[in-house]
């Protein structure tokens, strides 16, 4: 077996075999194109950035705050830049108010008013509205269903995340 072994080896058929079997999990030879690379401290930097570290019984309802805060400082400006091509098509010169529904801690908010347009976000996660009424963001904690059956006004614009 040694003898087929070495044989096999020294034909020009043996490096693509290999890898074959090591992307089909058969074989531990390093395929040419893996590389290993410790994971950045993600959590450590979601942590600093809200406060305290995530409950574990309200996972569910976290997941969102945390993960938009695993991001390296600077994040802001790539969001900025996709912000940028919705200003064309959002009037500035008009009294009614613009509404993020599901608008989370406010990114898009903050960027709109920024730029000179009347917004309003509506969510129902209670620490992404916190989050957002820290850095006086309007942001409302509600049902949207609900919140648009009981006002009596017209807006501008939505903007939906689901």
């Amino acid at each position: 077996m040694k003898k087929i072994k070495y044989i096999l080896r020294k034909t020009p058929f043996f490096i693509p075999v290999k890898w074959l079997a090591a992307l089909l999990g058969r074989s531990s030879f390093p395929l040419p194109f893996t590389s290993t690379i410790l994971a950045e401290p993600f959590l450590d930097r979601a942590i600093s950035r809200i406060g305290h570290p995530p409950d574990p019984e309200r996972s569910k309802e976290q997941f969102y705050s945390y993960f938009s805060e695993i991001w390296e400082d600077g994040y802001e400006n790539g969001l900025h830049q996709q912000y940028e091509t919705y200003l064309p098509h959002i009037p500035r010169n008009t009294k009614k108010i613009f509404v993020d529904v599901g608008c989370g801690a406010g990114e898009f908010l903050s960027f709109l008013t920024s730029n000179g347009i009347q917004a309003i976000g509506i969510d129902e996660n209670e620490q992404e509205v916190v989050r957002a009424q820290n850095n006086n963001i309007n942001v409302i904690r509600a049902n949207a269903l609900e919140f648009f059956a009981t006002i009596q006004h017209s807006f501008q614009a939505f903007h939906l995340l689901r």
